[in-house]
């Protein structure tokens, strides 16, 4: 049986499942950055795959290839509001064997060829 932390207060729905209804939500009203990036980025680079809006350890990241361990978040505005809880969620995701590239939105919109460089370069070999 799931732990009680696991679970949320509210009628017992557990926490996994939540996520992956906010998931589901997210992919289906992506920012214009991300929208744009997933377009670069589906199918696949350099033989690894990307999925988007992946509930990953308690966190939604943008976009997660499993094979290379990489996660890229596309940082739009609201972002520089709160570089502390950004950094903190990348220190937890670092200490869990997985990699962080942030693309600032600004750069995926204006410069897409750049923020495609940065996240091929980000991949293994």
């Amino acid at each position: 049986p799931p732990s009680p932390s696991s679970r949320a207060r509210a009628g017992g729905v557990s926490l996994r499942k939540v996520r992956r209804s906010i998931a589901t939500a997210l992919r289906h009203a992506p920012t214009f950055g991300e929208s744009a990036l997933w377009q670069a980025l589906r199918g696949s680079q350099r033989g690894v795959t990307f999925r988007r809006q992946v509930p990953l350890r308690g966190f939604i990241v943008d976009f997660y290839a499993s094979r290379a361990r990489l996660i890229v978040e596309v940082d739009g505005g609201y972002h520089v509001e709160q570089p502390e809880a950004d950094a903190r969620r990348d220190v937890e995701l670092v200490a869990h064997g997985f990699r962080v590239l942030r693309l600032a939105e600004q750069l995926v919109v204006e410069q897409p060829a750049e923020a495609i460089a940065r996240v091929r370069a980000a991949l293994p070999g």
